[in-house]
């Protein structure tokens, strides 16, 4: 989850600054975490615009499903996770 906040930060901060979120490269291979502080890195591209459409929808849900749990006896809480979110949508 605390990655997860950091990209909506990440974002808020983008629209706080009128930067545009285009920009964003959220492709989840040019995410960088880096593991001990769980701390995470985006390219951000102003100068050019990003040939694919950014959604950050989409791109959160990748970031998601590319969890690797670390305990294998309950990993039921990614997909209660991710029905919360798409809960959470439909609601907003």
């Amino acid at each position: 989850l605390f990655i997860i906040e950091q990209i909506i930060v990440a974002v808020q901060k983008l629209y706080a600054n009128n930067f545009p979120i285009i920009n964003l490269n959220m492709d989840i291979r040019n995410t960088y975490i880096n593991e001990s502080t769980k701390e995470v890195q985006f390219i951000y591209t102003p100068l050019t615009i990003c040939q694919k459409q950014t959604n950050l929808i989409e791109y959160i849900e990748t970031v998601v499903y590319s969890v690797i749990p670390e305990r294998e006896d309950d990993t039921d809480y990614i997909s209660r996770f991710l029905y919360f979110f798409h809960n959470f949508q439909k609601h907003k």
